[in-house]
C-alpha cells in the first residue's frame, strides 16, 4: 500500500492502480485497500471498475455502510436512481442513519414522487422525533404537496425544537395566513421579529 501511495503522489496513476490491485489480491480482507482503489477509480472516471470493485467488496464486507454510501453516490452521479435507492435502503436496514433517510426522501422528491418522499420523511420523524431538520423537510414536502395543515403542524414542531429559527417562523407565518389563521400568523411573525 505504501508503494501505491508513492505512485499516487507522483501522479503515476497506472502504477498506483496496479499496485492497489496486487495489495487487494494479497490482503482481500482489508477494507481500506478497496476504499483507496475505489477512490482512485473515481478520480480516473473509471466508474464501471469502481462499481465492480465495490460490488465485490460488499460480498466480503456486507455490513459496512461506507461501501453502500459510496456506491449510492456514484449511482446518483450516473443517474442510476433505482440503484441509488437500493443502496440507501440497504444502509437504512443496516443502521438508522438520519442522513440516508433524508437523502432517500430528497431522491424521491427529485424523481417527482412526493408521496414516497413524504412516506420516508414520516418514518424519519417517527424514528428521530427530536430532529428539527426531519420536521422541516416533512413540513416542506407537505407544503409542496399543497397539504397546508400538515405542513403547519410540522413547521410548528420544528419551531418547538429550534425556537430561534427565524426562517421557520416566517414560513409558518405565511402558511398560517394561507390557511386562514391570521391571528396565529401575526403571533408567529411577531415572535420571529423579536428573535431577530
Amino acid at each position: 500500500i505504501f508503494l501505491a501511495g508513492l505512485y499516487y503522489k507522483t501522479n503515476d496513476l497506472d502504477k498506483a492502480e496496479a499496485e492497489l490491485i496486487k495489495v487487494i489480491k494479497a490482503l482481500p480482507n482489508d477494507k481500506n485497500n478497496y476504499i483507496e482503489l475505489f477512490n482512485l477509480y473515481c478520480r480516473r472516471k473509471k466508474f464501471k471498475q469502481a462499481v465492480n470493485l465495490y460490488e465485490k467488496a460488499i460480498n466480503i464486507f456486507s455490513k459496512e455502510k461506507i461501501f453502500y454510501i459510496s456506491l449510492g453516490a456514484l449511482f446518483y452521479i450516473e443517474k442510476k436512481y433505482d440503484k441509488t435507492k437500493e443502496c440507501y435502503k440497504k444502509i437504512i436496514r443496516l443502521t438508522n442513519d438520519i442522513d440516508i433517510y433524508l437523502k432517500l426522501s430528497a431522491l424521491y422528491s427529485e424523481l417527482g414522487k412526493p408521496a414516497s418522499s413524504i412516506r420516508i420523511l414520516k418514518q424519519t420523524v417517527k424514528i428521530f422525533p427530536k430532529n428539527s431538520i426531519a420536521h422541516l423537510r416533512l413540513g416542506r414536502a407537505y407544503l409542496e404537496a399543497g397539504r397546508l395543515m400538515e405542513s403547519s403542524d410540522m413547521y410548528n414542531k420544528a419551531l418547538k425544537l429550534e425556537d430561534k429559527n427565524v426562517d421557520v417562523s416566517l414560513i409558518l407565518g405565511k402558511i398560517n395566513s394561507k390557511i386562514g389563521k391570521t391571528n396565529k400568523a401575526i403571533e408567529v411573525l411577531q415572535n420571529a421579529i423579536q428573535k431577530w
